[in-house]
Formats: C-alpha cells, structure tokens, sequence
C-alpha cells in the first residue's frame, strides 16, 4: 500500500506542478523519432539530451525517460505499415504486423499493437516499483570488489546479447573501455593516450559518441542506400477502424502476459535491451501455439507477445541503472550520461538519499503510458502524416540537431569532429555487422570497471586474492568468465568443424 500511495501522490505532483506537460511531450517526440526508420531509442534519446541541461533534474529524467517508452511504442508504426522496423526491436513487429496490413487490417494491427505496449509498459512499471528497493538494499554491501565484478558480469553480458556474433560483440565493448581509458587517470593523475591532442585530455565524452555512432551514422546509410522515402500501405486508419475485435483480444490476452513477463526478466540483464527480449517472446509464443504452422501470415498472437516484450524491456532495464549504475541497454546508457551532466550519480544509495527522486520517474513513466496509449490508439492517422511530411527534410533536421546539440553540450568544434569521426566508424561498423551499443556501454562502463579494479588492488595491497575472498564478486566474475568464454570456444569449434566437413 505503502508504495502505491507514494506513486498517487507523486503522480499528483507533477500533473500540479506542470512536469506533466514535458511528460506528454517526450512520449510524442519519443513516438515519433521512434517511427523513423533506423533511430530507436539510442539515437531519439541522444538527439534530445542537449534540450535538457538547463532541466531540473526530475523534469529531465521524466522528459528523457518518456522520450525512451515512445520509441517504444513508435517503432512499430512503419514496421506494420511499411515492413520498415523504426528500430531493432520492431523488427518482430514486421513478421506479423505487415501481413495483417496487407490483409486490409492495419487499424486493428496497429490497435492489438498500442494496446499490448501499455500491457507490457504497466508491467514494466510494476516490476520497476516492487524489485527497484530491493535490488537496492542488497546493492548497498557491494564495496570495489563487488562493483569490479558486477561490471565484467556486464560486460559480459554485453557479448553474449549482441546479436548474431558475440565475437563482434565483444570486441566493441573492448573498443568502448579502449576509449574510457582517454584522458586523466583518477587515480594517479597522468594523462594517458591524449597524443598532444589537448582536447582530449578531459577524456571522450558519452554525447559525441552516441550522436555519432547512432545518429550520423544512420544519416549515412540512408544516404547510400537512398532510403528518403516510406511508402506506406494503403489502409483506412481512422478511429472506428483501428479498435480490434473481441475474438482479437481474447486470442492475445496471454501472449500479452507471457511477452510482458519475459521482456521484463530479459530487460533486466545487462546490456540485453528489447531486441532479444522481441526475439525469444515471439519464439516462445510459436512453440506455444497451435497453429505455429500460421505464423507469419498475420497472427495475432505473434504481434501481440513482442509488442508487450519490447516495452516491458524498459522497467527491467531501469532496474540495474537506478540501483546498481550499470546501464541495461544503449537507451539506458544515455540516460546515466544525463544522469551524470545533472550531478546524479544511480546507486543503491540514490535510494537512501533521494528516493521522491525514484517514485517521480515512476510516475511519470506511468502518466506517459497512459498518454501514449491515448496518441497511439487514437492518434495514429496524425503521426503517419507527420512522418509523411517530414521525409524531404528529415537527414538535414537530424545532422543540423546532432551538431547543434553537440556544441551546445560542450561549446567546442572539436566534439564536433568526433562526433563525426564516429559516425564513420559506426557507418562502416554496421555495414560489416558490428554493434554499436557495445561500444557505448563500454564506454560509459570503463571508468567504473577500472576504478572499482584500483580500488580494490589498493586495499589488498596489490593482491587479486581480494576478489576471490568476495563470494558475490568471485561469483559474478566467474559467471562473466564464463560467458565470454563460451561464445569464443563456441566460435573457434565452428570454423574447425567447418574444415572438417570440407
């Protein structure tokens, strides 16, 4: 009771304070950037951090954190319209969602759609709210050994839940810490890999790599491939037309629970995100089905499960960055960068110190859900014209706002080039299949790693016994020795077997 009341009462607070209005704004940003293909969460979130330095911090967070469940949502508008995912995790969307479109049931797709994000999102929410304070008492043990060995579990993590290779995986994260070691030395105070570049001295900054890695990048590729138009299916999207049948809904009411339920426990593991929590619901829910032999021709139950998981995903993300700092996918790393420029440091003690901090994040992500149900059930109409619209003008609005926003955050031309630099690496490391992601949470994790390392060889004198005398950290590094090992005996097995056959 006690935590439903702290919700009703600080939901009340921002709806009087006025905080609500930034609420509703990043949930329509959010679904917006959300549809436009190849953004997602990473780069919407990226794009809009620069507007927020002069935030109050709670206003930020709010606004940031609606702007991350609208991609949730607005990724799946051009996946069932258009079969072009607006992110990685839509790209489930389109094995049901299009075929439903071209059946002449794109309204009722885009309602079974709308109405399982908000499923997923509530449960999202409520798990966020119940294991959040939890998490965050057992977190406040947790000394340098225990912190070194959560991050190689999430480093870890990143590798296996990469994509199709966790090789590449992995060796983007590497790049990430790789970069993280630029700059001052906190410890010892030296300057380490600058190359007489001054700027460079105060390390690489997180807003630069990401506007470069997601944004420009994108920018790039759909240059090349001359991807300056959507064509969307032609299909009656009014209000009447896009409410599903009964039938519909009762079909999708446990593809709905279980989706949620597994986007959630997914969304929790570091560095996983929606895209693998999409992936296994939508498998799990065909093996479970009895007319698997349909799916992909427009089922119901296929659309609904990945839809719930995607937005679930997020509550579970939250939780490892609000209690323990470790960002649960490349969305959340932008949000701990926020975090950061606001002087908000996520921990277990951020819930000792400011927990109205907390609950108005959770209010306002519940107030944002509730909204995008409302834009996105009765409001799609609106956002497919819009998207119409602003094709013609989208690559220059998107590199005009990268630039802007990249000097804005740091008043200097040199961010700009290295934003630009690694807009070139993450274009030429998406064409050979290389995730950005990684890469950014190596980033945003390598100071942690290598402070928490330091720290912990100094109260031990030098001695590595330290992280073995820890059971949670010996554990923890165990299990992240573990997962970086196997995908890399994995890989090696599979080219000696692959000789052999020859």
């Amino acid at each position: 009771m006690e935590l439903l009341f702290n919700v009703a009462n600080t939901s009340m607070d921002l709806i009087l304070s006025g905080v609500v209005f930034y609420t509703l704004l990043g949930g329509f940003i959010g679904t917006l950037t959300g549809a436009l293909p190849g953004l997602g969460p990473s780069a919407s979130l990226a794009l809009f951090i620069p507007m927020t330095f002069s935030f109050d911090p709670i206003v930020g967070m709010v606004f940031l954190c609606n702007i991350y469940q609208g991609t949730m949502y607005g990724g799946r508008i051009t996946s069932i319209l258009a079969n072009i995912p607006g992110d990685n995790p839509a790209i489930v969307t389109c094995f049901e969602g299009y075929p439903m479109a071209q059946k002449g049931r794109a309204g009722p797709a885009m309602g079974i759609s709308g109405i399982s994000s908000f499923c997923g999102g509530i449960v999202g929410l409520t798990g966020l709210m119940f294991f959040a304070g939890p998490i965050s008492n057992f977190a406040i043990r947790f000394g340098p050994p225990e912190y070194f060995g959560l991050m190689i579990f999430a480093l870890s993590c990143i590798g296996i839940l990469s994509g199709k290779s966790a090789i590449k995986g992995i060796a983007m994260a590497a790049l990430g810490l790789l970069c993280a070691t630029v700059g001052h030395d906190f410890v010892s105070g030296s300057i380490r890999m600058t190359y007489g570049i001054v700027e460079l001295v105060e390390g690489i900054d997180l807003i630069p790599v990401s506007l470069g890695a997601f944004a420009i990048s994108q920018v790039m590729t759909f240059m090349e491939e001359k991807q300056f138009k959507v064509d969307f299916i032609k299909s009656k999207l009014t209000l009447g037309n896009i409410y599903p049948s009964i039938e519909e809904l009762l079909r999708s009411r446990w593809p709905i629970v279980r989706g949620a339920l597994t986007g959630f426990f997914v969304g929790v593991l570091p560095g996983a995100g929606g895209t693998p929590a999409t992936f296994i619901s939508y498998a799990m829910e065909k093996k479970v089905s009895k007319t698997r032999d349909k799916f992909g021709t427009g089922q119901v139950e296929g659309l609904a499960a990945p839809e719930a998981a995607n937005n679930s995903s997020e509550g579970g993300a939250l939780i490892p960055l609000l209690t323990l700092g470790v960002p649960g996918s490349g969305g959340t790393a932008i949000l701990l960068g926020g975090l950061m420029i606001w002087g908000i440091r996520p921990g277990p003690m951020l819930f000792q110190q400011n927990p109205e901090f907390i609950w108005y994040i959770i209010s306002g992500l519940l107030i944002g859900n509730i909204g995008l149900l409302v834009l996105n059930v009765g409001f799609i109409p609106l956002f497919v014209t819009i998207l119409k619209l602003v094709q013609p003008y989208l690559f220059t609005t998107i590199t005009v706002l990268c630039l802007t926003g990249v000097y804005a955050y740091s008043f200097s031309f040199f961010a700009a080039w290295v934003m630009l630099a690694f807009g070139v690496i993450g274009y030429f490391a998406k064409k050979l299949g290389y995730p950005m992601a990684p890469l950014v949470l190596g980033l945003v994790l390598g100071p942690r790693t290598e402070n928490s390392l330091r720290q912990s060889l100094m109260m031990s004198q030098g001695s590595l016994s330290i992280f073995i005398q820890s059971p949670i950290a010996a554990t923890l590094i165990g299990m992240g020795l573990i997962l970086m090992i196997f995908p890399t005996a994995r890989y090696f097995f599979d080219k000696v077997k692959l000789s052999f056959n020859k």
